[in-house]
């Protein structure tokens, strides 16, 4: 489980450095009124970073449930604004 937790934490993080790829990918693919806004190209980059941590996970042989591997994704996608918050409350 914590394989897992560790791959969507990955996943996660890898969201802002693939949003570019994504965007420039999506751009040769589909016309300038059938492009997604800024919000959904980020979560179709979120959806693409899970499901390369599925697969790899699946390649390593892991028994990866979705719960573990989500929360993992999100903790590592929105690490930023929680580290925020928790050194804001320390004060």
């Amino acid at each position: 489980m914590l394989i897992t937790f560790l791959a969507g934490l990955g996943a996660g993080v890898l969201v802002e450095h693939l949003q570019p790829r994504v965007t420039e990918l999506l751009w040769r693919r589909l016309s300038e009124a059938d492009m997604p806004g800024p919000d959904d190209r980020r979560l179709i980059t979120f959806g693409a970073a899970l499901i390369g941590a599925a697969l790899l996970l699946w390649l390593l042989g892991t028994d990866a449930k979705a719960a573990p591997l989500v929360a993992g994704a999100l903790v590592g996608h929105f690490q930023g604004q929680i580290r925020a918050l928790l050194t804001a409350r320390r004060r």
